[in-house]
């Protein structure tokens, strides 16, 4: 078959085989403006989404920080009551007793938040 050949074997002229695509040229215009601004929309969309997130990630980080000292400072406070029953006043059995219990909740605590977290995913 030659270049001058369809597939039905006929010869073709190059007045058949030229078609006119002038009139398609707005529409692809039109095409191409129309990605270009969902392209835009999009981006738009992400950069507000990743904003977004910026500022939820600050506040975390604060809350964080604020949970951390807080509860620092009740475990300090804690231990500080026990130590104090224990060699001040020679009273081991309320100073144990108060170190367990804490212990039995801080693990209570760190258990139920990692549940929470395997449930939330």
């Amino acid at each position: 078959m030659t270049d001058n050949e369809n597939n039905t074997g006929e010869l073709v002229t190059d007045d058949d085989a030229s078609i006119d695509l002038n009139a398609l040229i707005p529409l692809g215009v039109q095409l191409i403006e129309n990605s270009n601004k969902q392209s835009h929309a999009q981006l738009k969309h992400q950069q507000d989404v990743l904003d977004f997130n910026k500022e939820k990630l600050k506040v975390h980080k604060s809350a964080f920080k604020h949970k951390y000292w807080l509860i620092a400072f009740i475990t300090a406070a804690i231990i500080g009551i026990s130590v104090g029953l224990i060699f001040g006043k020679d009273d081991t059995v309320s100073g144990m007793a108060i170190l367990t219990h804490v212990g039995a909740v801080i693990v209570g605590i760190i258990a139920g938040s990692g549940w929470q977290n395997i449930n939330a995913k």
